[in-house]
């Protein structure tokens, strides 16, 4: 653990009978979950987009890349289950560094989603000028949890 880690908020977090530490998200993590987000649009807009003009595809792709995404959209990214899941991983694996994505997404279930999006918020992912955290993954939103 690295200086800058030693300073960073903590917070713990029950589930299914074990204890894990959450850390605050750094600006690196946001930046990585910004480009977790983009990259899941393009996979979207690839699958979507199947029979358009490649030019044209390859063309509209690239953009989005070059571009970004506004922040608000990548903010309303922290409610997705796969959202939560990346921030999830992020925020343990500074103290639990074996856990893999796909372990902390085994931890992520619709009755604990709320309480770990609120968790999140406080350390660090969503805007902390809002008085409220994002509301919590919901089913409608939780087709793409897999990333």
């Amino acid at each position: 653990m690295g200086l800058n880690d030693a300073r960073k908020r903590t917070a713990q977090l029950d589930i299914q009978g074990e204890s894990y530490t959450m850390t605050e998200l750094s600006a690196k993590d946001l930046a990585d979950f910004e480009k977790h987000v983009i990259e899941e649009k393009v996979a979207q807009f690839r699958e979507l987009s199947e029979g358009m003009d490649e030019a044209v595809r390859l063309k509209t792709m690239s953009e989005m890349v070059k571009t970004g995404l506004p922040d608000m959209e990548v903010l309303d990214h922290t409610s997705t289950m796969s959202g939560s899941m990346f921030l999830l991983h992020r925020s343990l694996q500074y103290q639990h560094p074996d856990l893999t994505i796909q372990d902390a997404g085994e931890l992520l279930n619709m009755s604990n989603a709320s309480e770990i999006s609120i968790m999140l918020h406080s350390m660090g992912a969503g805007d902390p000028e809002e008085s409220d955290p994002p509301a919590p993954p919901t089913a409608e939103n939780a087709s793409d949890g897999d990333s």
